[in-house]
């Protein structure tokens, strides 16, 4: 279930990733897009998640669910490093590098 970020709660779980670099406004707005999908259909065994997806600064994007509705398991978190993965590879953004200082 896709919820406005604005609405998550402060005891959400979030997973942040930074870009290697600043996003364009058509990434961005593709990005958007197919995280608004992958949170729309987003499940833990086969449950719903209340989840959000958003762009901060052109750099970082995340992922937030409200474990309030329905706890996200090993394997929905599973789902949306697989979710992060393609879209790092289709917008060659270097999301998993956590050795990246700038």
């Amino acid at each position: 279930m896709n919820i406005p970020f604005k609405q998550i709660p402060a005891t959400a779980k979030l997973w942040i990733y930074a870009s290697n670099r600043k996003l364009t406004g058509l990434e961005q707005d593709s990005i958007l897009a197919k995280g608004a999908t992958f949170v729309t259909n987003w499940t833990a065994h086969q449950q719903q998640l209340k989840a959000a997806f958003t762009i901060l600064h052109d750099v970082f994007l995340i992922v937030a669910v409200d474990e309030n509705y329905n706890e996200v398991s090993g394997c929905g978190i599973d789902k949306s490093i697989h979710f992060m993965q393609d879209i790092d590879r289709e917008y060659n953004l270097n999301l998993f590098n956590r050795l990246q200082i700038e």
